[in-house]
């Protein structure tokens, strides 16, 4: 499961770790020591702020906790804003740490402080940025316990953040929708589970309460009705049209430097976003396999470097039934695929045939 959301300009409500640098300082009474005291703490918030804005280790992510908590410890006078956007700041760090280890425990204790930051903030302080990483973590926690009733709380955090953010936006949207993805294959495997073991009245009674929950289908098509509008959104992306930043007013010139080629949408990211689209479809079953195929296809071709997409395609035909009219039909593709495959380890440089010696 992917947590480290890119920033982009495409936000309405601001970025909260970007906020973070923009903290009101109260200036009432208490005289300059007063005033030092709270300029640390803004001091402190911008540095911190500065780190996250880029990847961290699991040590350098532990390390900004332990800053955070020092920081809230020395200044019990912190304003609400501040330690709103503290509280945001140590959920991302632990987030990233419970991200790359699948774990659930620190993922509880990041949805936890992501919780006080939007008692303390509010939807719109939090932005679309700080709201699809509260449904980031969350969806760790529904994923690693299998709860249901986390997964639909972590997918109307991700739809609180699309709704805040511009058509355009392509980062939460493409978040939701894998999110929409991953969220369907879970609640299917708990229906199957249950179909498979034995039902006592008990649980008569819970799945009874679930009939309030959204169905695999109704998320895998809420799912693709997202990418789709992404694509739609960046179509200039696929016809090779150059491509204007959607950020508002930029013929002036005045935003350069990294910000600007990070937002950009590539042809990379939307080879992602054609291959959600292929998986999805997949997973509806309500096209033919020549237009699910295409659709793989069309991922892998708009970024050769997207070999996950290649191996997709190839599980997607593997699953195909192989009835005597779909033979013609699977095999050339299997053969093509081989190709590729073997193409790519070529260029890795992958010592295949030693892989056959005995």
């Amino acid at each position: 499961m992917v947590t480290n959301i890119r920033k982009t300009k495409t936000s309405t409500s601001g970025n909260v770790l970007q906020q973070l640098q923009q903290a009101t300082i109260m200036n009432g009474k208490g005289g300059k020591k007063r005033k030092a005291a709270a300029m640390s703490v803004e001091d402190e918030i911008a540095a911190v702020n500065d780190i996250l804005q880029s990847e961290t280790t699991s040590r350098e992510s532990w390390q900004v906790g332990k800053r955070l908590k020092t920081l809230i410890d020395a200044h019990p006078d912190m304003t609400k804003e501040q330690l709103g956007n503290t509280m945001c700041m140590w959920g991302t760090a632990i987030s990233r740490i419970a991200s790359e280890n699948d774990d659930a425990t620190l993922a509880e204790a990041a949805m936890d402080k992501f919780h006080q930051a939007l008692t303390l903030l509010g939807q719109d302080e939090m932005g679309p940025y700080g709201m699809a990483l509260y449904g980031s973590t969350s969806m760790i926690v529904a994923t690693e316990k299998q709860d249901r009733s986390v997964l639909e709380a972590a997918l109307a955090q991700f739809d609180a953040a699309v709704a805040m953010d511009t058509p355009e936006a392509f980062e939460s949207p493409f978040q939701y929708a894998k999110a929409l993805k991953e969220g369907s294959v879970l609640v299917q495997h708990l229906i199957d589970t249950a179909a498979d073991t034995t039902v006592t009245d008990e649980d008569n009674k819970g799945i009874a309460d679930s009939i309030a929950f959204q169905s695999p289908q109704a998320l895998q098509q809420k799912g693709l009705e997202i990418c789709n509008h992404i694509l739609q959104q960046h179509a200039a992306v696929l016809s090779d049209t150059p491509l204007q930043h959607a950020t508002g007013d930029n013929d002036s010139g005045d935003e350069t430097g990294d910000d600007e080629v990070e937002d950009e949408v590539t042809k990379e990211d939307m080879s992602e976003v054609v291959l959600l689209q292929a998986q999805l479809t997949a997973l509806l079953a309500t096209a033919t396999p020549d237009a699910i195929y295409d659709l793989f296809k069309q991922a892998y071709e708009l970024h050769r470097e997207n070999v996950n997409a290649l191996i997709e395609m190839n599980t997607f035909v593997c699953r195909v039934e192989l009835t005597s009219s779909m033979v013609p039909w699977v095999v050339p593709r299997l053969e093509w695929m081989q190709q590729e495959l073997l193409r790519v380890l070529d260029e890795l440089e992958f010592d295949l045939d030693s892989c056959f010696e005995v």
